[in-house]
């Protein structure tokens, strides 16, 4: 038989339209389903190690938790640039990356303490919050995170724990929490405007919240906190607090500010408020209906369109239009993903079992 040139190309432009239409298929499937093709690759798995559960409302008379042997939590990443970021969790987990996440190093610390939060100022001032033996701590680091020592500790509560610590500059922090006076759990603002030399109480709430989970400034005068049932704000770096959203049986967990006046607060099932006007008005933003019973615990915005939510089952959700719709990113996990970081060029995710996540922005 003698194939006709002009035949046998008309039959590979059809068999290349064919595929072409069964590729643009299966892209407009994933589109429906909400979900993009994967981009986040895992880049550490720290290893299962003996671990002690800590609870802010235990009581204080009964034995001390026994170890078990448990995959490492991790609850917060920080970058300080493009290179050097840190992860921590519980059981005093404290690891150092010095080239974008392609290695790890584990950091030792003196308290084997639960580790919730982590910040650094610049390449060599560094904090990290958490409690030790039932009672809320303040770390710091004048190295760059070679040698970590105690700050502050809470005093004059049956427990305490710290949740959350950012500064607005080198001088001004603040470091949020939960303690127990009375048998009775309370939201506490911790301040410095000394960098950190010296701390004080500066908000405790009566009754209105059990926890206050995470704290962001805008600058050194605006700033907001927010926690079970509340988010709390202030336009005077925290001389006064008052709350400017209270709603009982919601819990809030992560918030992230655009700039003074836009930013976002996420939370349980499914929970995303967002506000133009420094929170004088929160408006809520619906998920897709497969994700509007998820547990929220981080939000990072790179600009006022494009932004990222993580949470249980391993979710992350994108948008590029300023909230208005999110998609789902397939990270491959099913652990709830706690902690979320930005770079120039990164997007990091931590959360159970030891995972570090990275996707390029």
């Amino acid at each position: 038989m003698i194939w006709d040139g002009t035949l046998l190309q008309r039959l590979c432009q059809g068999l290349l339209q064919s595929l072409s239409g069964l590729v643009m298929v299966c892209i407009l499937l994933s589109l429906a389903n909400g979900q993009e093709r994967s981009t986040w690759h895992i880049v550490k798995k720290l290893p299962t190690k003996p671990q002690k559960a800590f609870y802010v409302d235990r009581d204080p008379n009964s034995p001390e938790p026994e170890s078990i042997l448990s995959a490492p939590v991790l609850n917060a990443v920080f970058f300080t640039d493009d290179s050097n970021g840190w992860v921590v969790g519980d059981g005093g987990i404290l690891v150092h990356t010095s080239n974008g996440g392609q290695t790890w190093t584990a950091k030792v610390i003196d308290l084997p303490a639960n580790l919730h939060s982590v910040f650094f100022n610049n390449a060599h001032a560094g904090w990290v919050v958490g409690d030790y033996k039932r009672t809320g701590v303040i770390l710091r680091t004048r190295d760059g995170g070679t040698n970590w020592y105690k700050q502050y500790q809470l005093e004059g509560f049956e427990l305490s724990a710290l949740n959350d610590i950012w500064f607005a500059d080198e001088q001004h922090g603040w470091a949020v929490g939960e303690a127990q006076q009375n048998g009775t759990s309370q939201g506490i603002v911790f301040a410095t405007q000394d960098g950190g030399a010296h701390w004080r109480l500066q908000y405790l709430s009566r009754g209105s919240s059990s926890g206050l989970r995470s704290v962001k400034f805008a600058d050194a005068y605006h700033g907001w906190v927010v926690g079970d049932s509340l988010i709390l704000h202030t336009e005077n770096g925290g001389q006064q607090w008052s709350e400017q959203l209270a709603e009982p049986d919601k819990y809030f967990f992560g918030i992230d500010f655009i700039n003074s006046f836009e930013g976002w607060v996420v939370g349980s099932r499914g929970l995303l408020l967002h506000t133009t006007n420094r929170g004088k008005k929160w408006e809520r933003r619906l998920l897709p209906s497969e994700q509007q019973t998820l547990w929220l615990a981080s939000v990072k915005f790179v600009s006022s369109t494009r932004g990222w939510i993580a949470g249980n089952d391993g979710t992350i959700l994108s948008t590029n239009d300023g909230g208005m719709t999110w998609k789902l990113e397939s990270t491959g996990m099913t652990e709830f993903l706690r902690g979320l970081a930005l770079t120039h060029s990164n997007l990091f995710a931590v959360g159970n079992s030891g995972i570090v996540l990275r996707r390029q922005l």
